[in-house]
């Protein structure tokens, strides 16, 4: 405090208005934010004490909805409170979304959550944060004002001369105090800015959290799902109720009609005939007795007066049973006929949007069923093409087979036709040599014969010789018939061999027509399958057009909600359209002056540097000259001290 003291001592008049005023400043600042901020503070903390002084939503209300008697309550309670809270009330109600309810009236739900619907600078937009956030900038500005201004005055009454520089004793003495506003500026700043940022903002932020938990907590938020949910159950319930609406109408005519209209139908009939009929009975018997005692001819004219009575008689009974039948049938059915004709008007509007929606599902789903049409055709088509190069692959494999079979024929053929011709040509080549030998020997004989007769001892030897030759062509001709069987044997070895690779052929054949009816039990399964995918497809389509509808449903909801955003997000863009453009400019000519601030001071640095450089070596020997001197001066005041006080002692 001594240091404090002294400083604020040394200070000129000049500094310490300047002191004083920056002082006084920060003080006004620091009054003002803390009035705006406990207005502010208590303002909304109405809203949350009118929030909380009703119960939260219980779970059936989250799911049902707010009745609106809590509405009402809530909407007094704002009303009733400050401006600020009513203000905010007026902002949030539009937010607020009547539903339809089983119940007897409407449930209402929020559209949104409460960090969506109202901001924290919506909420504190009274509470001036921008020009706080100036605040300090704007103290330190003028503690560096005062700074340089008195260094500058300072400056201004130095005054340099051959022997010394003037004025310099002041600046230096005076130089400690001339920072002392920059100091104070900036110790003032600093508070307030702990102050804003680190107490009020702080608060603010709490005071926040708590309004929008105990808005969530009070409304239930009604979500997309949910919307879905009840379009659902609504189209639900008008199907069922237009499948009833014949049977309750034919239901209720049929009840009116046995209960209202039959019992007082057959009561007016009977007394309406015995009304009307009794008189021209009465007639009737009176013009009979008359006719009896009278036995005129005027009987003809009698009766047919008689008829015209008992048909107008007739006639009248009848027209006025029909009009009592008809007001009857009015007034009774009226009421019946006329919630009929309510309901079958908005029926109709109902079936119009119904028919409308309809169309455009026909219209998705004709293309649908033309897209599964296409996959049905072109999946027909594989299976066609898959079949047909089946059916030429066994075609080709069957022609095949023929070709081996026939051609393995016709080698068993040429084979057996080469056997039989070569036996034949052999058997034949026997039968030759054997007539021929024949022959020979019955010439032989013969001519043996004669010889014999001749000269039977000397041809007896040549018979036997002969008969020898004979013996030993037929054991060559049996040799060579042998060889014959030996190759019919080869023969029937080689038909067995080519009998085997006929068993073969036909086995590969079982196997291959095996393989046929497994490809035609494969095209089978795949003509079952594609079936299926027809039925599949067709259950595709069906939920394809309840998914359709659901869509349908679920765009018309959507382009609500659309429309709803658009309108807020229009609202907001005409609110914060200009807005933003003023903020703009301000904080564009804020930034332009902090700019040029900074440069004067960077600039006013610059220039005390350079002085001070200047003056600075000047200013020592100044200094250390006038000190020399002064030690001299002493030196003399001591001597002269010290001859004084000599002489005095002498």
């Amino acid at each position: 405090m001594p240091i404090f003291r002294h400083i604020v001592q040394s200070l000129s008049p000049f500094l310490r208005g300047f002191a004083a005023f920056i002082v006084a400043l920060w003080i006004a600042f620091l009054v003002r934010m803390i009035w705006q901020a406990m207005k502010v503070h208590a303002a909304n903390r109405a809203i949350l004490v009118l929030l909380a002084s009703v119960p939260e939503a219980s779970s059936e209300e989250r799911i049902d909805g707010l009745p609106l008697d809590r509405i009402k309550q809530l909407r007094s309670a704002f009303q009733n409170s400050n401006d600020h809270a009513r203000y905010w009330w007026n902002s949030i109600e539009g937010s607020l979304l009547p539903l339809a309810s089983s119940l007897s009236e409407d449930r209402w739900f929020v559209s949104n959550a409460a960090r969506d619907l109202f901001s924290s600078e919506e909420l504190f937009e009274e509470y001036a944060d921008v020009s706080h956030q100036a605040v300090p900038g704007i103290l330190t500005a003028l503690g560096l004002l005062g700074t340089f201004s008195a260094l500058l005055l300072g400056l201004a009454d130095l005054r340099y001369t051959d022997k010394a520089v003037l004025g310099l004793s002041d600046l230096i003495n005076a130089l400690s105090g001339k920072f002392f506003t920059s100091v104070l500026a900036l110790g003032s700043s600093l508070i307030f800015v702990l102050a804003e940022r680190f107490f009020f903002a702080t608060r603010f932020e709490t005071l926040y959290a708590k309004i929008c938990g105990r808005f969530d907590r009070v409304f239930p938020r009604i979500t997309q799902e949910r919307v879905l949910i009840d379009i659902r159950k609504e189209a639900l319930s008008q199907s069922v109720s237009l499948s009833n609406i014949s049977s309750d109408l034919v239901g209720q005519l049929t009840g009116a009609f046995q209960q209202t209209i039959l019992p007082s139908l057959s009561i007016d009939l009977a007394e309406q005939l015995t009304k009307q009929l009794l008189p021209a009975i009465q007639k009737m018997e009176g013009a009979l007795e008359r006719l009896e005692s009278q036995k005129q001819d005027s009987v003809v004219g009698e009766f047919r007066s008689l008829v015209a009575t008992l048909e107008t008689s007739i006639t009248r009974a009848l027209s006025d049973m029909g009009s009592r039948f008809h007001e009857q049938l009015t007034g009774s059915a009226h009421s019946e006929f006329a919630a009929v004709q309510e309901t079958l008007s908005g029926t109709s509007q109902m079936l119009l949007q119904m028919n409308a929606q309809f169309e455009l599902t026909r219209c998705a789903l004709s293309n649908l069923v033309d897209a599964a049409n296409t996959s049905s055709d072109h999946q027909a088509k594989a299976s066609q093409e898959q079949a047909d190069a089946l059916r030429e692959l066994m075609r080709g494999l069957i022609e095949e087979m023929g070709k081996n079979a026939s051609s393995n024929l016709q080698n068993i053929a040429g084979a057996l036709t080469n056997v039989i011709s070569d036996l034949s040509r052999k058997v034949e080549d026997v039968s030759e040599t054997m007539i021929r030998t024949v022959s020979d020997a019955a010439q032989g004989s013969q001519s043996s014969t004669d010889a014999l007769i001749a000269k039977s001892g000397a041809w007896t030897e040549a018979t036997s010789q002969q008969l020898t030759s004979l013996l030993e062509s037929i054991e060559a001709r049996s040799a060579e018939f042998k060889a014959a069987g030996q190759s019919l044997l080869d023969a029937k070895g080689l038909l067995a061999d080519v009998l085997d690779r006929n068993a073969s052929a036909l086995r590969s054949m079982e196997a291959a027509a095996r393989q046929v009816e497994g490809y035609t039990t494969a095209l089978t399964v795949v003509a079952r399958s594609t079936d299926d995918t027809q039925r599949r497809q067709a259950e595709v389509v069906a939920l394809s057009r309840q998914v359709v509808e659901e869509l349908k449903q679920t765009s018309a909801g959507n382009q609500s909600i659309l429309d709803q955003y658009n309108r807020s997000l229009n609202e907001a863009k005409t609110v914060f359209g200009s807005l933003d453009m003023q903020i703009e400019t301000l904080l564009t000519k804020i930034n332009a002056g902090m700019r040029e601030y900074v440069q004067t001071v960077e600039n006013n640095f610059g220039v005390i540097v350079k002085h001070s450089n200047d003056y600075l070596p000047e200013i020592s020997r100044v200094l250390q000259s006038q000190i020399q001197e002064l030690e001299r001066q002493l030196e003399e005041l001591t001597s002269v001290f010290s001859n004084a006080l000599q002489s005095g002692a002498k």
